[in-house]
This record gives structure tokens, sequence and C-alpha cells, in this order.
């Protein structure tokens, strides 16, 4: 859920999220919407 990224970027340290359909499934371009509020987050393809 959204709140593994949140708990990521309070975390300080680089973070990885595995097997991310869930949020595709409730949020759109999450990662985009991070950035724009400073996140420093991208997506790879595994």
């Amino acid at each position: 859920s959204a709140s593994l990224i949140l708990a990521g970027l309070v975390a300080g340290d680089k973070t990885e999220i595995h097997r991310v359909y869930h949020l595709d499934r409730g949020y759109e371009a999450i990662e985009k919407k991070f950035a724009k509020l400073g996140a420093a987050i991208w997506r790879v393809s595994e």
C-alpha cells in the first residue's frame, strides 16, 4: 500500500519495494505524485 512508500521515505535510506502491482490498482502514477512532493522515487522493471 501507499504506507510502504511513506515508511520508506521516512527511513531515510534507500528502500526497495517489490511487487507493487497492488499500488497500480489503487493509484495512478503514484511515483510521479510523490516525486512532485520532492521524493526521490522511481519505478524499475524486474
